[in-house]
């Protein structure tokens, strides 16, 4: 994927309607209008996998740097951006074009599966 298609996948339209129910999952979806609608609280961590894996289907590089709920992370990157009063640091999502490809790691093991009867 050329530069251009990423500048036309996250333009200006991004984040209207109907964008949103074009791309997003249709649970995360209702939960995001909601929120919006409602002023219920959103699960940021669903919000940040979405981003990844839309990431990963436009040819990208991403990864999830975690900033809460450690409180001092928080602080720091909320003023080193400067954000304004009332909003919270939850993560930095890092993407990009990758320098190099490498094989998915096989991370399975399992041993570390476990049951419950």
């Amino acid at each position: 994927m050329g530069k251009d298609k990423v500048t036309e996948e996250y333009g200006s339209l991004l984040f209207t309607d109907a964008v949103m129910q074009e791309r997003l999952p249709k649970p995360t979806y209702k939960e995001l209008k909601q929120v919006i609608e409602e002023g219920k609280k959103l699960d940021l961590s669903i919000a940040n996998e979405n981003l990844w894996l839309e990431t990963d289907a436009l040819g990208l590089g991403g990864v999830w740097l975690g900033i809460a709920p450690i409180e001092e992370r928080m602080h720091e990157v909320e003023s080193v951006l400067q954000m304004p009063a009332g909003h919270h640091a939850f993560a930095i999502f890092a993407l990009g074009y990758p320098a190099e490809s490498k094989p998915q790691q096989d991370r399975f093991d399992p041993a570390r599966i476990h049951y419950a009867e």
